[in-house]
């Protein structure tokens, strides 16, 4: 009877341990009002438009450069720039036309800058998605991974309605399963 406890306990233990891990995993990006926050890496956060509290969580967090992907007419609502210039941080724009810029040399630009960089990063754009598509484009172009490692790249990095486009520019349809 005495096994049948220990195991017990030690699979309620190990679940416990899974639990958390998975929700502390959570917890780093769940915090953000902005859409769609990933981690593909530990020195790399990218997602959605951030709000002026997002911009200082992530200062509070460490990072030091924010790379905006957005173009100059997508945002007006606060001062973006200006806003990480206080905090201390980076401000590069690189403003990504979701048909035509989205390219292996936009690709090649955005290692570049990922790492020249003072690190960590936080790249986004409106929603995420063409910040996942460059990091799939960066992926294959640059890291020469297949296009399917790199559709699954550019999805940690937020990768969504643009995959078929990316697809497309890779050279393979359909969806990976």
């Amino acid at each position: 009877m005495s096994k049948i406890l220990t195991l017990l306990f030690t699979l309620i233990a190990s679940a416990a341990v899974i639990w958390y891990l998975l929700l502390m995993g959570q917890s780093s990006t769940a915090a953000y009002d902005m859409k769609n926050p990933q981690t593909p890496t530990d020195s790399l956060l990218t997602g959605g438009q951030p709000s002026k509290g997002d911009l200082a969580k992530v200062q509070s967090k460490g990072y030091r450069t924010v790379i905006n992907l957005r173009l100059p007419n997508e945002f007006d609502d606060f001062d973006e720039a200006a806003e990480v210039d206080a905090l201390g941080m980076t401000y590069i724009e690189m403003p990504i036309n979701m048909r035509g810029d989205l390219n292996a040399q936009s690709a090649i630009q955005f290692d570049k800058l990922l790492t020249e960089l003072r690190g960590p990063i936080y790249a986004h754009c409106g929603t995420g998605d063409r910040v996942g598509a460059l990091y799939a484009l960066r992926a294959h172009h640059v890291q020469g991974k297949s296009a399917e490692e790199a559709i699954a790249i550019g999805k940690t990095a937020g990768l969504n309605r643009l995959e078929g486009m990316v697809r497309g520019m890779l050279g393979v349809s359909g969806s990976a399963h």
